[in-house]
């Protein structure tokens, strides 16, 4: 699990990568759950009662931030739990995709295309599909490479999520943040 606000800020920031024009406000929405993100979709506690009540046994709960500070630490939680030995020689905990910058991202989200609008208009066809979808990648990378080089200047200079933002999802989803440190027993 990770705390809601990163979580969330780090779901938003993959959506803008991948063509989605929306504003982190029209992402998830507060007031009124008509974001593309839905609410009840940003709880983790009731997903961890799911999971004990399907499987009849508490589930092994493992923290986003657990895996930053001391990745071993974290993987041998997972081995242990699952009564497993393995080699740490052979463990690689070099993170496997980098982040874009927020430079990219804020490109990314001002003139890429609006994939709502798009998901439906791909052919049936699964090989024009393929060069459709590639096409929309070869965009998106390049836009991201060309914001590597503009200038601070030409790049919008509104945050991409404020931190009044981040404290609103924080604050919302606390209790469920404090329910699951209590689950697993924090």
């Amino acid at each position: 699990l990770r705390i809601h606000d990163a979580w969330l800020a780090s779901q938003y920031k993959r959506f803008v990568k991948n063509g989605f024009r929306l504003s982190f406000k029209q992402f998830i929405d507060f007031d009124n759950d008509t974001g593309y993100w839905k609410m009840k979709d940003a709880l983790f506690f009731p997903m961890l009662q799911k999971l004990e009540s399907a499987f009849q046994t508490k589930p092994l709960v493992l923290f986003h931030d657990d895996l930053k500070t001391d990745s071993f630490a974290f993987i041998n939680s997972i081995a242990a739990f699952c009564d497993v030995d393995f080699d740490q020689k052979k463990i690689s905990t070099k993170p496997f995709h980098s982040a874009y910058s927020t430079k990219q991202l804020k490109m990314m989200r001002r003139y890429g295309w609006n994939k709502l609008d798009r998901e439906n208009t791909f052919s049936e066809n699964k090989l024009i599909q393929w060069f459709q979808k590639r096409t929309q990648l070869l965009r998106s990378y390049s836009l991201m490479a060309i914001a590597n080089f503009l200038p601070e200047k030409w790049i919008d200079p509104n945050p991409l999520i404020t931190t009044e933002e981040l404290e609103q999802v924080r604050k919302k989803f606390e209790h469920d943040w404090k329910q699951c440190l209590e689950f697993a027993g924090r």
